[in-house]
């Protein structure tokens, strides 16, 4: 055992002193590797050597890493010595246009001071032309005081286009829609006004030039409420007693409509075409039907791999009449002696053959 103890302690090597600036381990007489053994020595300070020439090395690299950050200084620096710049001229330009504006809204708030004093004027003025022409004799003059003196008694003008069982009265109400139709073809510059004191003196009254304005408003939204519990706007024209006016009035908005696609004279306008096509409103009752069949034909052939409709067809007969009625549509399309336009009565033909129609038919299989 002391053999051992000895053997143990002889080849045991006796710990040498370390010198300042050289690394543990490295002979005397070697020099130190100046290069670092990672690539960022703060990673890991165990392995950071502390020679001299090591930490000139860093000071070194400190520097450069210094001047390059003072070159990116300098270039930051000019970047944003531009941006500000840049928001001090836009802030100019704005103090200008503010001024600007100011001074606009100064010279608009005279205009309209102005504008309401020469207002008051003429409105005196019309006032007074007003009062000494409604003293002239005239038949105007006549029905408008018979206007005033209904107005007294009811507490309205609001007639009825018509009243047959009252003679007299029947003339007023025709004399009040004669005035609505004139002033409506003033508004839309189809006339001249030469009188503008009947105008002042029937709005002193109350009249409301829009009053079928807002007919067909109310109108339109009854025809809101028949599309919710319906699914549709083909409000039947003829059949239905319980839409019997809301039926008319769309059969007069398809002729309003075709008018004033044609650049006729008409009381549609766009606004009133943009709030049908909103709600799906249907122009064209033939052409529509006519889709709504070839869509059904269209199913029915993508299903059966065919277009043949037998003539007897429970599960949809008003399918196989349709077919029917399209093959005898394509041979007097294509029979010259037959009028295309009007059937034998002289009735406009509502399912005449056209070419795009045949197109459609051949293109799903149809046999004429």
């Amino acid at each position: 055992k002391m053999d051992n103890e000895a053997d143990e302690t002889e080849t045991t090597p006796t710990p040498t002193k370390r010198r300042v600036g050289r690394p543990s381990g490295q002979r005397p007489h070697k020099r130190a590797n100046l290069t670092p053994t990672v690539d960022d020595p703060g990673k890991d300070m165990s392995n950071l050597r502390c020679s001299n020439e090591f930490i000139r090395y860093l000071k070194k690299k400190k520097r450069h890493d210094l001047s390059a950050a003072y070159s990116e200084l300098k270039e930051a620096k000019e970047e944003r010595d531009l941006a500000e710049q840049y928001v001090k001229d836009k802030r100019e330009e704005v103090e200008k246009i503010k001024a600007k504006l100011q001074s606009v809204e100064e010279e608009l708030e005279e205009g309209e001071s102005h504008f309401e004093k020469e207002e008051e004027c003429f409105q005196g003025a019309l006032d007074v032309i007003t009062e000494l022409e409604l003293q002239r004799p005239g038949s105007w003059n006549e029905h408008y005081h018979k206007l005033v003196a209904y107005k007294e008694e009811h507490g309205h003008i609001n007639l009825p286009a018509r009243h047959r069982d009252v003679k007299e009265f029947d003339k007023l109400c025709i004399w009040v829609s004669r005035q609505k139709s004139q002033y409506r073809q003033y508004a839309y510059g189809e006339t001249k006004n030469e009188r503008p004191w009947r105008i002042t003196a029937l709005e002193k009254l109350g009249i409301e030039w829009e009053v079928r304005s807002g007919l067909w408003e109310k109108h339109y939204k009854e025809l809101i409420a028949y599309k919710s519990q319906h699914g549709n706007c083909m409000v039947p024209t003829r059949t239905s007693k319980e839409y019997k006016d809301l039926g008319l009035w769309v059969t007069v908005q398809r002729e309003e409509g075709r008018k004033f696609s044609e650049g006729g004279k008409a009381m549609m306008n766009q606004e009133r075409v943009d709030f049908l096509n909103k709600i799906g409103f249907v122009w064209n009752v033939t052409k529509f039907q006519w889709q709504e069949m070839y869509e059904k034909l269209l199913t029915f052939s993508s299903e059966e791999g065919h277009a043949h409709v037998p003539p007897v067809y429970p599960y949809d007969q008003p399918l196989s009449n349709w077919v029917s009625r399209q093959r005898k549509e394509y041979h007097d399309f294509h029979d010259k002696n037959v009028d295309h336009e009007r059937d034998s009565l002289g009735r406009l033909r509502s399912m005449r053959m056209t070419e795009e129609r045949i197109e459609l038919l051949n293109n799903i299989g149809l046999e004429w």
